[in-house]
């Protein structure tokens, strides 16, 4: 696996879209079914999600991307389903959510947020959903990661969390037997780490936009309905 890739893969943990010994000469079909027998094998649990909290500093100069934000600390909320997520990025007098939304067979990310005292909301990306059902819960497979430099293991909200070094002076740890980012460092300062994880599936109306009180929302698709997909990433340094 190609080093850009890792990271790639890696930065976007929070999505945690991974499917390994794929090849890119094996139809459609057998990935599927291989990814099911993988799934089988490893017996997962019978949850359906998570909620995850997290203490975040974001350091002036970060990149806060097309959602905006603020620096600071900060915490940022993220609720997981077996096919929707939502994550709240929570500051003092607002705050923000990153939903994504399957519609027509593509993926919808919207962004609402408060800050005017009503919310607001727009699509701000889409693609067309993978072929594979992701499941909410997969299971640390360290294969995936063996082509990072393995790092001690780091005490997050009592867990023994497994830490790599994604390229020099930044880090992720992960929980010791799911594919959940418990904590990040990156070179610039910018840091998240968990406070605290429930296994629990989010009540389906913790997915549902937010009433806009008469406000319009701003997006070519006036009513977005269906069920979440991805995760959407973090802001970008």
């Amino acid at each position: 696996m190609k080093k850009e890739t890792i990271i790639l893969l890696s930065i976007l943990v929070l999505v945690v879209v991974f499917v390994s010994g794929c090849s890119s000469q094996k139809s459609s079909s057998d990935l599927e079914k291989e990814y099911d027998q993988k799934i089988e094998n490893t017996k997962e649990i019978a949850k359906d999600g998570f909620i995850l909290t997290s203490k975040v500093f974001v350091p002036k100069g970060t990149f806060l991307g097309k959602v905006g934000g603020e620096f600071g600390e900060q915490i940022h909320k993220f609720y997981v389903a077996r096919d929707k997520s939502r994550l709240d990025m929570i500051y003092s007098t607002y705050e923000i959510r990153l939903y994504t939304l399957l519609q027509n067979n593509m993926i919808i990310t919207m962004a609402c947020n408060n800050k005017e005292q009503k919310w607001k909301c727009e699509q701000i990306s889409s693609m067309k959903k993978p072929n594979f059902d992701e499941k909410a819960l997969k299971k640390l497979d360290l294969d995936i990661l063996k082509g990072l430099k393995k790092l001690e293991d780091k005490s997050i909200i009592g867990l023994n969390a497994k830490c790599f070094e994604i390229i020099k002076d930044a880090m992720m740890c992960y929980h010791p037997e799911y594919l959940i980012q418990l904590y990040e460092k990156r070179a610039k300062g910018y840091t998240a780490e968990a406070t605290g994880l429930e296994f629990n599936a989010p009540d389906d109306s913790v997915f549902e936009l937010p009433k806009l009180q008469n406000s319009k929302m701003e997006s070519s698709n006036q009513q977005v309905e269906g069920k979440i997909g991805d995760i959407p990433a973090l802001p970008e340094e």
